[in-house]
């Protein structure tokens, strides 16, 4: 994807839904553990967010967001089930709104990858099934129970436009609780949410259609076009399982992998390919005709303009290259010297005992490790 290539492509303004971006960048979702569980956020989380805020960024994703208290990631994850808890959400939508960023809101249920260890509640899945990683004793969830997720989803998604959500993305990748659903490698169940491709893709096309109709055009999906497991997603059935879904998607944002003791490809080591998804984003986007976003170990503006300029992706997401440095994208126009994610492991930050995400690069952040105590040792 050489060749003589120039930054170009980062002055598109692609529209996604009905929301037009001032960029075709984004800031990848992360569970930052930045909000407080009753929805605040202090100076130095706003200041984190607001970091990233300039005219060469068009979305401001806010990720990990739980649609109930037993799906949250982590102790650090916020749950948004109710208005009272967005007030944080609402003074970071505010804050990149003034620069002219857009912000994608992620709502998330994370399955058996969480537990009363985390949560202080029981986890469920789609299959009674424990995690390899998080292990524990899921339950699978019963019809009436699903019900009652679908539910929870809409109604979380509604919170965030209220809050001022340009986008809502329903995070249906990385093993998860809809991930889970949505792969025969950890669906095995027999009534109408498992079996073959449309029964796993129910509990998706239910909670999609039902939020679209609750908050307009301005619902995306994370979904796995790779798993390494036998049955595992891959891009022909993410791209039949949506395929009915496309005149209510503004966008689908691709991903692979899940929580395994194998190599990590959701945050993927700066060994593996460069824009790790490339050839499958690229392949969804045509066969489906919805807008795409793409991440993975895409670590320069040029790689991003790249992708954008071969049509590959709609907007490029960065996740450890701008927490390394938020100015990157000024950088890139600008001659400055970029300062690159040295692949350092510190921004997964619960793994390492951290309150929040760390980047030791990262301004706003670097200061605060002094003041942590840290709940374990490397």
């Amino acid at each position: 994807m050489g060749g003589g290539l120039t930054l170009d492509g980062l002055n598109r303004q692609p529209q996604i839904g009905n929301t037009r971006l001032q960029a075709p960048i984004g800031l990848a979702p992360f569970n930052s553990g930045m909000f407080g569980q009753d929805g605040s956020i202090g100076t130095d989380g706003l200041s984190f967010y607001r970091s990233f805020c300039n005219d060469r960024l068009g979305l401001l994703c806010v990720g990990g967001l739980a649609v109930a208290a037993a799906g949250r990631a982590n102790r650090s994850s916020m749950c948004l089930d109710r208005d009272e808890r967005a007030h944080g959400l609402r003074l970071v939508c505010e804050t990149a709104h003034a620069a002219g960023v857009k912000v994608a809101v992620q709502i998330e249920h994370a399955g058996r990858q969480t537990g009363p260890h985390e949560t202080g509640l029981p986890s469920v899945a789609a299959t009674a099934a424990p995690c390899p990683v998080v292990g524990g004793s899921p339950s699978a969830l019963s019809l009436g129970e699903i019900s009652l997720i679908v539910d929870q989803f809409v109604h979380t998604a509604e919170i965030a436009a209220r809050a001022g959500a340009d986008l809502i993305e329903v995070h249906a990748a990385h093993g998860y609780l809809l991930s889970g659903f949505l792969s025969a490698a950890t669906n095995t169940r027999q009534d109408r949410y498992g079996g073959n491709l449309e029964r796993r893709f129910r509990i998706v096309h239910e909670i999609v259609t039902r939020a679209h109709a609750a908050v307009g055009h301005r619902i995306g999906i994370r979904i796995n076009v790779h798993e390494d497991l036998p049955g595992g997603m891959t891009p022909d059935q993410a791209i039949a399982g949506l395929r009915n879904l496309r005149t209510k998607l503004a966008y689908i944002s691709i991903s692979g992998g899940m929580y395994t003791r194998a190599r990590d490809v959701i945050i993927p080591r700066r060994t593996l390919s460069r824009a790790l998804w490339r050839d499958q984003a690229a392949t969804v986007r045509t066969e489906l005709g919805v807008p795409v976003m793409i991440a993975g170990n895409i670590d320069t503006p040029e790689l991003a303009a790249s992708l954008l300029e071969h049509n590959v992706s709609d907007v490029v997401l960065f996740g450890r290259s701008l927490l390394a440095d938020p100015d990157m994208l000024i950088s890139a126009t600008t001659g400055r010297q970029i300062q690159p994610c040295t692949d350092c492991g510190q921004c997964k930050y619960h793994t390492k005992g951290y309150p929040h995400i760390y980047c030791p690069f990262h301004p706003t952040l670097r200061p605060l490790r002094s003041t942590w105590k840290r709940r374990r040792t490397d």
